[in-house]
C-alpha cells in the first residue's frame, strides 16, 4: 500500500513536469523573427551647411507680427529643415531647397534666436 501511494506521488510529479514543459514548449514555440535581420556600425564625415541670405518677412497690416524666414542653404539642398526661435521652444518646419522658407506667426519680442536644423538625411 505503501508503494502504491509513493508510485502514485511520483507519477503525478511527472505528469505536473510534462505539463509544465510542454506549456512552456507553446510559448517558446510562438516566437518568429524575420527572414532577414540587419545590424551593424559604421563612420561618415558630418559637414555642416552654410546659411545665408537670411530674410525675416514681416506681417504687410501689422509689423510688430514676423510671419516667416527664408534664407540659402549650401552646398546642397537639404532633405529637412527645421527652426526654432527661442531656447526651448517648438521646432517649425521649412520647405526645404537651396531656398529654404519657413512659415509662422510670432510677435517680433518672441523671435530671441534663430536656430536651423538641416539634414541630408530625412527621419
Amino acid at each position: 500500500m505503501l508503494r502504491s501511494k509513493r508510485s502514485i506521488k511520483i507519477v503525478s510529479i511527472l505528469v505536473i513536469a510534462l505539463v509544465l514543459a510542454s506549456i512552456t514548449y507553446a510559448f517558446a514555440a510562438a516566437n518568429t523573427m524575420p527572414a532577414t535581420v540587419y545590424a551593424g556600425d559604421g563612420t561618415t564625415t558630418v559637414s555642416g551647411y552654410t546659411i545665408s541670405d537670411l530674410v525675416f518677412d514681416h506681417d504687410n497690416s501689422n509689423p510688430s507680427q514676423i510671419v516667416g524666414v527664408s534664407f540659402s542653404v549650401a552646398p546642397a539642398a537639404p532633405s529637412m529643415v527645421k527652426v526654432q526661435l527661442q531656447s526651448g521652444g517648438s521646432w517649425i518646419d521649412c520647405t526645404e531647397g537651396v531656398t529654404t522658407t519657413c512659415t509662422f506667426s510670432v510677435p517680433v519680442e518672441d523671435v530671441v534666436m534663430l536656430r536651423v536644423l538641416a539634414t541630408s538625411y530625412n527621419y
